[in-house]
């Protein structure tokens, strides 16, 4: 969430919160912004089975005051998957530098059952793009010979 004055211009250290809507479940989230007046979260998704409501808000008790800001509200889909195998792609804080090699940690949960029983070797393929072009790509093979395929 970005929190701007009226001129526009980042506000730092704003307290602001962040109310996630999920059925009957509520739960109000205090965040503080930092000197880019940026408010940093994350929610875990994995028991989410329905869309989910969140809202960002300045005050929780006040709810005129809200109203005199812009509103930030947005539903999220939960991520569906039958395997409950899954790719995550772990975020970079950091501004990157273009032609820099930049290593990305990824972890991963891969359901063996969804397999061919005979596979020794999975072949991830993957796609880097920037400025909504693929600039990249590639292939990684990982081992699946054991029980467990986890990792990072």
């Amino acid at each position: 969430m970005t929190v701007v004055n009226v001129d526009k211009q980042p506000k730092p250290n704003a307290n602001v919160f962040i109310i996630v809507n999920n059925g009957d479940e509520k739960t109000n989230i205090s965040l503080v912004t930092d000197e880019k007046g940026l408010a940093h979260f994350s929610l875990d998704t994995s028991e989410w089975k329905e869309p989910v409501m969140i809202h960002g808000a300045f005050n929780l008790e006040d709810e005129e005051e809200n109203y005199h800001y812009t509103m930030a509200d947005r539903v999220l889909f939960p991520f569906y998957t039958a395997s409950n195998s899954f790719f995550k792609v772990e975020n970079i804080a950091n501004k990157l530098t273009c032609n820099v090699k930049q290593p990305v940690k990824v972890e991963y949960s891969i359901d063996k059952n969804d397999l061919n029983p005979n596979s020794n070797e999975l072949t991830i393929f993957y796609m880097v793009s920037s400025k909504g072009r693929i600039v990249s790509g590639g292939e990684h093979n990982l081992d699946v010979k054991g029980e467990s395929i986890h990792g990072y």
